[in-house]
């Protein structure tokens, strides 16, 4: 079991499922990214972090760099977003319709190419 599967393991049930999702979306969009545990998250890691995700009291929390967070401000504008985070209400679904690159900016020193990270932002 890695430390992904435990953290949605010893999430509510209710979540599970989005928190699976928004697993399988990041692990897809980044091949060769090495799941952990970091600040007590589920991260993505390939040379640096590259995203976090987490289930938190109110909302789903993405965290993916402050570059990702400013260059889609536009789309962002319906969710609470901070430097570095997007914070999404826990009845807003999660699904991968909407292609939000994150990708490229998060690790351009690293890969230099942009992949597209299939999360829906809700209506």
């Amino acid at each position: 079991m890695t430390p992904i599967d435990t953290y949605i393991a010893a999430a509510p049930a209710a979540y599970r499922d989005q928190l699976t999702a928004i697993r399988q979306t990041i692990a897809a969009n980044l091949p060769g990214a090495e799941e952990q545990l970091k600040y007590q998250m589920p991260t993505f890691y390939w040379h640096e972090n590259v995203i976090h995700f987490a289930l938190n009291q109110h909302h789903f929390g993405l965290y993916p760099t402050p570059s990702a967070v400013t260059a889609f401000q536009a789309t962002l504008t319906a969710y609470k977003t901070s430097k570095g985070a997007i914070q999404f209400p826990l009845d807003c679904p999660l699904t991968t319709r909407f292609n939000w690159c994150h990708y490229g900016f998060s690790s351009a020193r690293n890969h230099r190419q942009i992949r597209p990270l299939g999360l829906a932002l809700p209506p």
